[in-house]
């Protein structure tokens, strides 16, 4: 399967981490077609192993949080995004766990903010 690690603050508060680095430690670990994008902290590849054997084999060698999404669970998310495709607006999806999904969408609609901004739990994702 397809798997697309999302890592928690990479290159910001003094936590640099070179995507090359990255890679081959993917490849250490076993996993396949590693891509990585630029200095994002995002990490695409292929694993025979199920999504817990997965974060579990990941824990033991990434030194930040980070957050797995399949490229179904990627797919669904597209599929749910409950907001249309306007010209001059970006949609943004949260990569998070459901919990912290919850909190962001209760953050926001607590805050002030704009009118024409919108927000959405769908399926345990923030949508914004």
């Amino acid at each position: 399967m397809r798997v697309c690690t999302f890592l928690r603050g990479v290159n910001v508060g003094g936590i640099k981490l070179k995507m090359a680095d990255l890679k081959a430690d993917f490849e250490s670990a076993g996993f396949t077609d590693i891509v990585t994008v630029l200095a994002t902290g995002n990490i695409i590849f292929s694993s025979d192993l199920d999504k817990m054997e997965i974060f579990q084999r990941l824990s033991e060698i990434l030194p930040v949080a980070f957050f797995l999404k399949t490229d179904v669970e990627i797919r669904q998310m597209m599929l749910a995004n409950p907001f249309d495709n306007e010209r001059d607006k970006h949609n943004y999806v949260f990569i998070s766990d459901e919990n912290f999904a919850e909190f962001i969408f209760d953050s926001f609609v607590k805050i002030k903010h704009d009118l024409t901004e919108r927000a959405a739990l769908v399926q345990g994702n923030f949508y914004w």
